[in-house]
């Protein structure tokens, strides 16, 4: 799997993604915190998650969000966020070779027409590093920028991520 196009590469933009819970309908506010937004109808509807396996962790979390374009806020089509294994760096990623690209990632998405996506099946109580690249913009990475808490409701949606255009 070929990272992106060489084109895409630096100039990158550290920074911190907010992991905070809504409804299916609401967005995030940027003051709001999974500890102040009742969560308890946070879960995709048809979603069935019984109370045990929410407590215990074993319902594994789909993270989603959107990817906008910093000037125009609208969303970004065709971009890629990619959401490495626990542990992995951004640059040990971009060393690895194209075998072990796949093995070091968590689980990668491709936005779509309005720039929004779904990561699924991310482990709770974990850190993770995530790039963010499409075509046209400065990409992003955010080393150890995303948590799942254990507590995090089994769809979880976070707060737009910018990328600059070029």
């Amino acid at each position: 799997m070929q990272r992106f196009p060489r084109t895409w590469l630096p100039p990158f933009v550290a920074g911190v993604l907010s992991l905070a819970a809504c409804g299916d309908e609401q967005q995030p506010s940027d003051t709001a915190t999974a500890d102040s937004i009742d969560i308890a109808d946070s879960a995709a509807p048809g979603t069935r998650v019984s109370h045990e396996d929410l407590l215990s962790g074993s319902v594994d979390v789909t993270v989603s969000g959107r990817v906008v374009d910093d000037e125009t806020g609208e969303g970004v089509p065709g971009g890629y966020v990619i959401v490495l294994a626990p542990g992995v760096s951004f640059e040990d990623w971009e060393r690895s070779s194209d075998e072990e690209v796949e093995e070091l990632m968590a689980g990668a998405a491709v936005t779509d027409s309005l720039g929004r996506y779904e990561v699924p099946d991310l482990p709770r109580g974990t850190d993770f590093t995530v790039v963010v690249a499409a075509r046209g913009h400065s990409p992003a990475v955010f080393e150890n920028g995303l948590t799942v808490r254990p507590d995090d409701p089994p769809l979880t949606r976070i707060a737009d991520v910018r990328l600059e255009p070029r």
